[in-house]
């Protein structure tokens, strides 16, 4: 790993009523990536019940997904190498990325609620070249949400 950091923010987006993947991140062919923050922030009507968020492993995003690309942006501008990550977001609910393991869900408020996870020291999650992470939400009622993922390559 060439030590760059970045990170990767989703727009606010509406989840709507399905279960959809609001933001991935993906590692190209030949290069690896160390994830070591994921959050998400909530914001729906007043009443509504909390959201499911899970991380999943998924297949990469292809064009036929219907995800829209996220610039990544360097953590330090003096880093002089750009990232080879790849990030959407705001996957058409019809053709989703394919879920694999799943890392970690949480049931979260979902009136200005937010869940944030921090790698401890040495415990990145790795992504190994052609490996995708996507931040998934289910709600029962149409919730605001933004999302985050800092890592390094």
């Amino acid at each position: 790993m060439a030590g760059i950091k970045w990170v990767v923010e989703s727009d606010e987006i509406s989840s709507g009523t399905s279960k959809v993947t609001i933001l991935q991140v993906a590692s190209p062919s030949g290069y690896r990536q160390a994830i070591r923050e994921w959050s998400c922030s909530l914001n729906a009507p007043a009443g509504s019940p909390p959201c499911l968020v899970q991380v999943y492993r998924q297949s990469p995003a292809v064009s036929a997904d219907g995800g829209t690309p996220v610039t990544i942006k360097k953590w330090n501008t003096q880093d002089g190498l750009s990232s080879h990550v790849t990030a959407e977001e705001n996957f058409d609910v019809s053709t989703q990325p394919t879920d694999d393991d799943e890392l970690f869900g949480e049931e979260v408020a979902s009136v200005g609620g937010g869940y944030t996870w921090q790698a401890p020291e040495g415990g990145e999650i790795i992504l190994n070249p052609g490996e995708a992470l996507g931040i998934v939400i289910t709600a029962t009622v149409a919730t605001k949400v933004k999302a985050r993922f800092i890592g390094t390559e």
